[in-house]
């Protein structure tokens, strides 16, 4: 194996590593010859990181950017645009700050029976956060996203040859003052 060799593939990769207990393999394992290669130093890399994926996972599975990152479905029917810049399906975001205001509503309630339990004053001081960054949301609003639901839609068209109707996308609260 040439050390400067880059056309090596993956599947050479993994086949010349060996693993150890961790199931993960050392960079030097790759690169150096046996007489070279030192016994327990090195960096590591995961062994999961160099196997590849099964070549039809592209036909299968559609483009990460139009699945809800919430319900891991295609977005299609409504999909918006929370105030984290993340594109939801708005059932599926509008169903997470429903089950977050019930969160808070509970530890209001358990801080008028217990006013030290810390637990209760992080979920107020939390309030509603983004289901992707763990972060308050600085506003409820939705827009609709319509470039991602018409992306979605034609994905969807292309993979079962059947045309879906399209739902007509209604406007954000207040987008017709503007």
């Amino acid at each position: 194996m040439n050390l400067f060799d880059t056309t090596l593939k993956k599947s050479t990769l993994a086949e010349a590593v060996t693993t150890n207990s961790d199931d993960q393999c050392r960079v030097s394992d790759l690169l150096l010859p046996e007489d070279e290669k030192p016994s327990n130093i090195g960096s590591t890399v995961p062994s999961s990181v160099l196997e590849e994926k099964p070549e039809d996972d592209n036909k299968t599975n559609p483009p990460e950017e139009l699945v809800c990152p919430i319900s891991l479905n295609l977005m299609t029917d409504d999909p918006v645009v929370a105030s984290d810049g993340i594109t939801y399906e708005r059932a599926s975001i509008e169903d997470w700050f429903e089950k977050s205001k019930t969160r808070i509503s509970e530890a209001e309630e358990n801080l008028k029976l217990n006013p030290h339990s810390e637990a209760d004053k992080r979920v107020l001081d939390t309030g509603i956060c983004s289901p992707l960054y763990k972060t308050k949301m600085r506003s409820l609003t939705l827009v609709p996203n319509a470039s991602l639901r018409n992306m979605s839609c034609a994905y969807k068209e292309k993979k079962s040859g059947v045309l879906t109707k399209r739902k007509k996308i209604r406007p954000p609260p207040g987008f017709d003052k503007i």
